[in-house]
């Protein structure tokens, strides 16, 4: 999940990453954290994958014109 945002921010806005802590967007500042137990990490994990499966199929359903 927190992989998939800064994806999405630095596609949309201003962003700029201060060494592993903070990030800027649009000069608003977000910390960066790391999921704090191995099932949140689970959790990000699984929605990373479906997310970049989900934009997969949409490429390939594109390229096929459907």
């Amino acid at each position: 999940m927190i992989a998939a945002l800064i994806h999405l921010l630095l596609a949309q806005a201003q962003v700029k990453l201060l060494a592993t802590h903070l990030l800027i967007v649009e000069k608003n500042t977000l910390p960066l954290r790391g999921p704090e137990t191995e099932s949140e990490c689970a959790k990000e994990w699984r929605e990373l994958i479906a997310k970049q499966a989900r934009e997969e199929s949409e490429l390939l359903a594109e390229r096929l014109e459907m």
